[in-house]
């Protein structure tokens, strides 16, 4: 039997842009996505979570599911009788990247299904972003990047470089009540907008970079505040994302759009006052924080 878990993560910065080349900041917390592989007696492939059981036949058919698609990376390995049992304390529907925590953990649960050896970080990071382009065109990896390397990181996508960014910040979190598909909202808003945009947003991430790692609250917040702005002229922003925004604004040194945006969850830096917030009508405070902890391979 293998089984591996991965954190679920927020984007801190750089949605979009990164997507244009440049830099992002993203976290690992502190829910976590569970993948346990274990060979039974019956004759396909089978598949236990929380949406319910299903069984694959070998050979795998091309598939717009995350596990199947990835499945089908390995079929040469897999022995009829597989069964890939996931459990999850990330709620799929909030923006949390349990998408790239599946992905994780299901990639490194297979490497040491197939090899009988974890794979390293980055092995398993170079394995995971090969299969993730290869389902889905526009992607970026970031998420991925935080679930496997765990803590705060920043992310170079036109050198494939991550690097650890040490910071003790006390985030809030904050769902909208809805959360529009990532890449329905990348058509919806990416083909708008001129390079200028994008310009800007990277120089702000540049200057949020180096106040995480100053812990200076005030200066982050000014960061978070002036990337929420480039959000509202990308179209990011919608009625209610706004209403939660102003709601968070006095507990809050600065508040940002976590993700693609259109809904999502909104972050912002904790004042001294922040246990005494009231979220606003939909809307969902959420008890998540950044984990060092990435990929982990249980016995």
């Amino acid at each position: 039997m293998v089984r591996v878990s991965a954190p679920g993560s927020l984007m801190i910065a750089g949605e979009y842009a990164v997507l244009m080349g440049k830099q992002a900041l993203a976290m690992a917390i502190n829910q976590r996505l569970t993948v346990t592989l274990s060979q039974e007696n019956h004759a396909n492939i089978r598949i236990d979570s929380n949406l319910g059981q299903r069984e694959i036949n070998l050979p795998i058919s091309s598939s717009d599911d995350w596990v199947t698609h990835t499945l089908k990376a390995y079929e040469t390995h897999l022995i009829p009788g597989l069964t890939v049992t996931i459990t999850s304390d990330i709620n799929p529907n909030q923006g949390l990247g349990s998408s790239a925590a599946l992905l994780t953990a299901l990639v490194a649960a297979l490497e040491c299904y197939v090899t009988q050896a974890p794979l390293s970080q980055n092995a398993l990071w170079q394995r995971c972003y090969h299969i993730l382009t290869h389902h889905q065109a526009l992607a970026s990896g970031t998420d991925l990047a935080a679930s496997i390397f765990g803590g705060v990181i920043h992310f170079n996508p036109t050198q494939q470089k991550v690097t650890s960014v040490p910071t003790d910040c006390r985030w809030m979190v904050v769902y909208t009540g809805y959360k529009t598909k990532t890449p329905d909202a990348i058509i919806r808003i990416r083909p708008q907008q001129e390079d200028i945009i994008w310009d800007h947003i990277d120089q702000h991430t540049t200057l949020l970079h180096r106040h995480l790692i100053a812990n200076d609250d005030t200066a982050i917040g000014r960061e978070l505040t002036a990337l929420y702005e480039a959000q509202k002229t990308l179209g990011c922003c919608c009625e209610q994302t706004q209403k939660v925004y102003r709601s968070m604004q006095g507990y809050c040194h600065g508040v940002k759009i976590s993700g693609s945006g259109l809904g999502d969850c909104l972050i912002g830096v904790c004042k001294d006052n922040a246990k005494d917030y009231i979220a606003p009508n939909g809307a969902i405070p959420l008890q998540v924080s950044p984990t060092d902890l990435g990929v982990i391979y249980h016995d």
